[in-house]
Parts: structure tokens; sequence; C-alpha cells
């Protein structure tokens, strides 16, 4: 797991009071100290309340802390920003969906994330990876699934018991959570070695991919409507 941590720069933007309270917020954000970090951030929105960059701080910290429902308001609220500040929004927003097994609006969200940034990596995996988590809810939903020993064993491989705690499960998106200010355009964070060709080819497949499921769903629908049809 790669997780970008971009300095918190004081700017002339806001006033010098909201700058101080935005960074002592990343400051506190870093070491984990949530319930402080948010404190900070509220004060500094409370003077710069239309600054998205402090709404998507704030949201960070209801991610973190698990509050769902609070984050996903906070990075909605922080979608009239800057390009660099909405493509992070949807990203998380993604994140969020992801982890709550939404997983079609979590692909909705990184396409959001990759229609400011095409050549964002990690979005395009975490998109991947929902297409995918997608596809086998779907499976088990009109199959049903085999349940029992074979689901657990299934697990155990996907997740490691004595892996958990060492690094990020291979099932789990990967965050761009850090802290921003009206400084971050993104350019720390923009990952190298893939062209603009490239990444079109990418979103051309899922695209098809998605084409592909769609109608396969509209024949199974039509399937189970002949299947269940009634004598009138």
């Amino acid at each position: 797991m790669r997780t970008w941590w971009i300095a918190v720069i004081v700017l002339q933007l806001f006033g010098p009071s909201v700058n101080k309270k935005n960074k002592e917020g990343a400051e506190l954000y870093d070491e984990g100290k949530l319930d402080e970090a948010l404190v900070a951030y509220t004060q500094a929105q409370e003077e710069s309340p239309d600054a998205s960059e402090i709404q998507y701080n704030i949201a960070n910290v209801h991610y973190r802390k698990e509050e769902v429902d609070k984050a996903l308001d906070g990075y909605r609220a922080s979608q009239s920003g800057s390009d660099e500040v909405q493509r992070r929004s949807h990203f998380n927003t993604g994140n969020a969906f992801h982890q709550g097994e939404k997983f079609p609006d979590a692909v909705a969200a990184y396409k959001e994330a990759l229609k400011i940034d095409d050549q964002d990596i990690e979005a395009r995996q975490n998109l991947e990876l929902s297409l995918k988590k997608q596809e086998e809810q779907e499976q088990q939903q009109d199959g049903g699934g085999d349940s029992g020993e074979s689901d657990e064993n299934q697990e155990d491989q996907s997740q490691p018991q004595n892996q958990q705690d060492q690094q990020q499960p291979q099932d789990q998106p990967q965050p761009q959570d850090q802290a921003m200010d009206s400084s971050d355009q993104g350019g720390e964070a923009q990952p190298q070695g893939m062209t603009k060709e490239e990444a079109e080819r990418i979103l051309a497949a899922l695209a098809e991919m998605e084409k592909t499921e769609q109608r396969k769903q509209q024949q199974n629908k039509k399937i189970k409507a002949s299947a269940s049809g009634k004598d009138w």
C-alpha cells in the first residue's frame, strides 16, 4: 500500500488563523489524534465555511473514525472545490462505498475521479477491484453461491489472519486520505509511467466490461420473466 503525505503549506489565501488551525488539524490527524484534529478543522471551517479543502479534511477525519455517513456528506460538500479536491473527494467516496460493499456506487465514484485525472493509477486499480467485487456479488445474488466450508476457505485465502496487521488486504481499496490546503494541486501525487493512450485503453476496456455485464443482466431478467410467466 502506498499513501502520499503532502506537507501543509500556509498560504495567504485564507486568513492566518484559518491556516494555523488547518495546519494544526493536519498535524493532529497525522498523529492519529482524530478528535483533536476535528476540533481544529472545525474551528478553521467556522472562519472559512466555504473552503473545500477544510471540508475535505473534516471528511477524512470522519472516515477514519468510521463515521461513514458524515464522511460522505463532507466529500459531497467538498466536490465544489478545485479539480484536485474533487478528484480526492470522489476517490475517497469510492473507498467508503467499497468498504460498505456498495460496489456500483464505488465504481461510479472512481470513474468520476478518473474523469478528472485519467492517469490516476490508484483510482484505476480500485475501479478494477470494485468491478470485480460487484461481479462476484451479483453472481452470489443470482446463484446463491456455495455456503459452508468452501466460503470460509476462500475468505481465509483472501485475507490471511497472520498478515492483516502487516499489510493492506488485497481486496481493499488503497486510500488517498492526506490532509489538504489550497496549495495542493496534486503535483506530488501524480503517478508516473502511464501514458494517456494507455489510460484511455484501460478506461475503454472497463467500459466494455460494464456493457457486457449490463447485457448479461438484461438477459437474466428476460429468462427469469419467461420462467415465472403465468396463465391469465
